[in-house]
């Protein structure tokens, strides 16, 4: 659980679109990036002693080959959706392979992983969740994602907040009805006057985090 928000802390909270964009096309771009993940990982991992920074250090090695070896297949793919995938599986192999050489060697960490479980399941249900929602968008409108960035300017906190929200309006039925109405019609209004999208892309995006933010609160009561 540990590892698995090491790698969401370093490829979502930290990573920005500028980031994501420059490391889909130059070493620089890469190279900046697998700094980051290096150094998320030691303090996070650090927790652990030296052997929490030995892991760090292999998951960052290991982290920039695949995002260098990313980058030069970039062309070979048609679609956005499949290259991040493909990425995404080959970070979680090394998670899982590392939580299986070195589960025996570590400790118990000092904080509570119930803590951890909740920010990973932030993480992933609004950063996460917008950059899979904009990476089919463009695959599907042909927008240039990896000319314009995977967002622009402050659409992917718009966006996670529309998720959040969604997530914790069914607290109360009637408030929640009313709430997540006035919030659509407000985030489908900003993406179009703001963002420049199209009405149809804005009620894709909006329909998207409708079913996930429901989804989470499933997952939750369940």
């Amino acid at each position: 659980m540990i590892l698995i928000c090491t790698h969401l802390m370093a490829d979502y909270v930290f990573q920005t679109s500028k980031i994501a964009l420059n490391k889909s096309k130059s070493l620089r771009g890469v190279v900046i990036h697998g700094i980051i993940v290096l150094l998320v990982s030691t303090i996070i991992l650090s927790i652990y002693g030296l052997i929490g920074v030995l892991i760090a250090g292999i998951i960052s090695v290991i982290h920039f080959t695949i995002d260098y070896t990313k980058m030069k297949a970039r062309k070979y793919f048609r679609f956005g959706i499949v290259y991040y995938l493909i990425d995404q599986t080959l970070h979680l192999g090394v998670i899982i392979v590392c939580e299986y050489w070195f589960r025996s060697v570590v400790d118990e960490p000092i904080i509570q992983l119930r803590h951890v479980g909740v920010l990973n399941y932030a993480i992933i249900i609004t950063l996460m969740a917008t950059v899979i929602t904009n990476m089919v968008l463009t695959d599907i409108y042909g927008d240039g994602l990896f000319t314009r960035g995977v967002f622009i300017k402050n659409e992917r906190i718009f966006d996670s907040l529309l998720i959040i929200l969604v997530a914790i309006a069914f607290n109360n039925t009637f408030v929640g009805i009313i709430t997540l109405a006035m919030a659509s019609v407000v985030f489908v209004f900003t993406g179009i006057k703001y963002f420049k999208y199209s009405r149809y892309q804005m009620v894709f995006k909006l329909m998207t985090f409708l079913v996930i933010g429901s989804a989470f609160r499933f997952l939750v009561n369940y």
